[in-house]
């Protein structure tokens, strides 16, 4: 490890938990992503839970789409899509190519 400076722990110094996904998620519904006053405040919102989508991997039907952003950042904004029972297959610079069981 070359540096830990962003790295922060939920309960210490009034950070919270992030919430990757919600387990019910609504359109409309936003959330923090992570919770950390001045160091790490990325929210999402819930944009869609009808997308299509085609990946290298394959295509998915009622995928989930959320906006991403932080107010420490107010330029950034990103999509990420989310199919169910598989996860993420789109965004963040990302997209699924394959899947591995063990």
């Amino acid at each position: 490890m070359v540096s830990t400076k962003g790295s922060w722990e939920a309960g210490v110094d009034g950070a919270k938990p992030g919430i990757i996904m919600q387990a019910h998620p609504k359109v409309g519904h936003s959330y923090h992503r992570e919770y950390y006053k001045g160091e790490a405040e990325d929210m999402a919102k819930v944009q869609s839970l009808n997308e299509s989508l085609t990946v290298p991997y394959g295509s998915f039907d009622h995928v989930l789409e959320t906006k991403e952003w932080t107010p420490l950042e107010p330029s950034y904004v990103e999509h990420k899509y989310y199919a169910r029972g598989v996860g993420q297959v789109y965004g963040g610079g990302s997209e699924l190519v394959d899947v591995k069981t063990g």
